[in-house]
């Protein structure tokens, strides 16, 4: 499991202006921008530099579960957000499963299919995970 810390300031800037909790598609916004901003770059070498190029990575489908509200102005103290591959029982896609709690107990639960295209002739095509060694090497290295 990878985690991060978000500060009460940082939840406040994906929340909207006068609005005293973070609404659904908030909290989505934060997975997303954590998962693309730090769980990749920081996990997968080049991610960077190859996203987009050499290869694509994309949610196919999300389940989210939410178990109650952030209200940004009363934090007190870091939320955190926890990334977790289950496991990897499919070679087209693997799953991302992601939390956000703090010591009260869980905020949101997320589970994402994420499926992998590979640039083929000059075209992006559907692809097996395992296809990208660097995609491969980081989520194997996540199996206990």
């Amino acid at each position: 499991m990878i985690q991060y810390q978000i500060s009460p300031g940082e939840i406040k800037t994906f929340a909207s202006p006068f609005q005293p909790f973070l609404t659904f598609n908030e909290f989505v916004n934060i997975v997303q921008w954590y998962r693309d901003s730090s769980f990749a770059p920081d996990n997968v070498p080049g991610f960077e530099k190859d996203v987009g190029q050499a290869y694509n990575v994309w949610t196919r489908r999300a389940v989210s579960t939410y178990h109650r509200h952030i209200f940004p102005d009363e934090l007190s103290e870091d939320v955190t957000i926890a990334f977790e591959i289950p496991h990897l029982e499919r070679n087209a896609s693997f799953p991302i499963r992601v939390t956000i709690f703090d010591t009260l107990g869980v905020y949101f639960e997320h589970e994402q299919e994420v499926v992998v295209e590979r640039l083929v002739d000059g075209r992006f095509l559907l692809t097996g995970w395992r296809k990208v060694p660097q995609v491969a090497k980081f989520l194997l290295s996540q199996q206990g």
